[in-house]
């Protein structure tokens, strides 16, 4: 009997052992798993901000587009942590949606972005190929709201409004195309940039390109105009300023200015006599209902004789330009005409009243500066060094740049908060 209480004991020993030792491996497995969760959760997490940073690099068998999202704007491009879009792609961006135009297929993509991986993925696809808009020369869409956005081909005379929201064409408008007719059929033609002022889409339009003054002069300055009220197209011109740039410069008080295209510069290319041209370097001033103030004019040939002229941007009633000075022989093959990019560059602000000049040393290390798009309401410029390095600089005031973001080998394409 004694020794049946012994084994007695010890078999109740052992099961009770056994209970804890199996109590214990649940506690275990349940902390593990509480530690998987966490571990879960904290993946999860979504980030405070996010923002859209695509580019373009050149490659032996052409030019290769990239997005990334990432919580803040990288110092650097990085190819191997970029989503590969391809060839022949653009990225635009509205709100917290990316949104790519492929010139191949003719159609515009939507993009949600996971706000805690970064990751993309397709959220709505809508086709152009019926609307006579294709290929990559098109200018980026404008984005009026969540549901209403228009892309434009006015070389053909298309105007095309759609719904970002549901990616459904809204109407196709039949416009007339643009006037110039020689420039129309060699595709010189671009609205590239548009603007909304007073419920009316802006659009400076860059005709005089590289092969500007093979061609008599047909219009100088060009605004097109299209009222979103009565849907109706105008093209404004004006012949003081021989050619425009396809973008305007907005000072901070949004006075419109239209700036000299700075392929004028080639002008000492081609044999002019023939023919009167307007000056190649006038900035005019556009009024935001869709007309030139005819009482502004600025001809900067006149403040400072120049090879080649780029504006940058206009502050406190002062314009910042780069130029190249008259020191400077063009090379005799036409081809080679980009080599004035490497010449000396100068940068100089001018005050619009008294017409006196400043030296501007912010951009002396770039070869060359624009505006290109406002965040958070600040001015970020896009320049290049003798390098060919590109850099995106953050406008702090009138003469102080930070730079944000640089690349080599391409090109910046968008930059853009997208949350």
């Amino acid at each position: 009997m004694k020794f049946y209480n012994l084994i007695n004991r010890i078999n109740k020993r052992q099961l009770w052992a056994t209970m804890l030792l199996i109590v214990a491996i649940s506690i275990g497995i349940f902390s593990c798993s509480e530690d998987d969760n966490t571990d879960t959760n904290i993946d999860e997490v979504e980030a405070e901000s996010g923002f859209l940073y695509s580019y373009r690099l050149e490659t032996p068998q052409g030019r290769v587009y990239y997005m990334s999202a990432n919580p803040e704007i990288p110092s650097e491009a990085n190819p191997s942590e970029s989503f590969e879009l391809g060839f022949n792609s653009r990225i635009y961006s509205y709100g917290e949606h990316p949104y790519t135009w492929n010139g191949d297929a003719t159609t515009m993509t939507k993009w949600e972005v996971d706000k805690s991986t970064f990751e993309f993925s397709t959220i709505g696809i809508v086709s152009f190929a019926a609307t006579g808009i294709d290929g990559n020369d098109v200018g980026p869409p404008l984005f009026v709201s969540e549901t209403q956005a228009f892309f434009t081909f006015l070389r053909e005379g298309v105007i095309v409004e759609w719904n970002p929201s549901t990616m459904e064409i809204t109407e196709t408008y039949n416009v007339e195309p643009n006037p110039i007719a020689s420039f129309a059929a060699e595709g010189t033609i671009k609205e590239w940039t548009k603007y909304l002022h007073d419920n009316k889409l802006l659009m400076p339009i860059r005709f005089w390109d590289d092969q500007c003054c093979e061609h008599e002069h047909e219009g100088g300055a060009m605004v097109a105009v299209f009222d979103l009220t009565t849907k109706t197209l105008e093209y404004i011109q004006d012949d003081r300023l021989l050619g425009t740039e396809d973008l305007f410069v907005v000072d901070e008080n949004d006075n419109i200015y239209v700036v000299p295209n700075s392929a004028n510069g080639f002008l000492e290319y081609f044999n002019v006599d023939a023919f009167t041209i307007p000056s190649p370097w006038t900035v005019l001033r556009f009024n935001q209902n869709g007309t030139f103030d005819q009482d502004f004019k600025l001809n900067l040939e006149e403040i400072i004789p120049s090879k080649l002229m780029q504006v940058s941007f206009v502050y406190d009633n002062k314009l910042v330009l780069t130029y190249r000075d008259l020191s400077y022989t063009f090379p005799s093959n036409f081809d080679d005409r980009w080599d004035i990019y490497s010449a000396e560059a100068f940068s100089v602000s001018i005050d619009l009243t008294t017409k006196e000049v400043q030296p501007f040393a912010s951009f002396n290390s770039y070869q060359w500066s624009v505006f290109w798009f406002k965040m958070d309401d600040i001015n970020h410029f896009m320049a290049e060094d003798d390098s060919g390095n590109q850099y995106i600089l953050r406008q702090d005031s009138f003469n102080d740049f930070t730079e944000v973001t640089r690349m080599s080998g391409g090109s910046f394409r968008t930059i853009a908060r997208l949350w």
